[in-house]
């Protein structure tokens, strides 16, 4: 999600993302488990509303509804049901 906002091209941007996310979970987590869930579960929130693509949704729905229906079924079952599932 990082990456794709900040519109790295290379493999190296994501070995540095890694590194970064494997140093502060190792060494923030103490700060982590101290917040409540909401506030997890909104940090979480924040970076996937960055991954949908809302002018593809509209798009779909001017152009073919049902293809725009497909999309917010997907988008639904992978939130609410997981990503194998959904």
């Amino acid at each position: 999600a990082v990456n794709n906002e900040t519109g790295a091209k290379s493999g190296i941007s994501a070995i540095v993302t890694a590194t970064l996310v494997m140093l502060v979970l190792l060494f923030l987590t103490v700060i982590f488990e101290k917040l409540p869930l909401a506030v997890l579960a909104a940090i979480v929130i924040s970076g996937v509303l960055g991954l949908l693509d809302y002018t593809e949704a509209m798009h779909l729905f001017k152009v073919h509804k049902f293809d725009f229906v497909v999309w917010c079924i997907s988008c639904l079952g992978t939130m609410f049901l997981g990503v194998e599932i959904g």
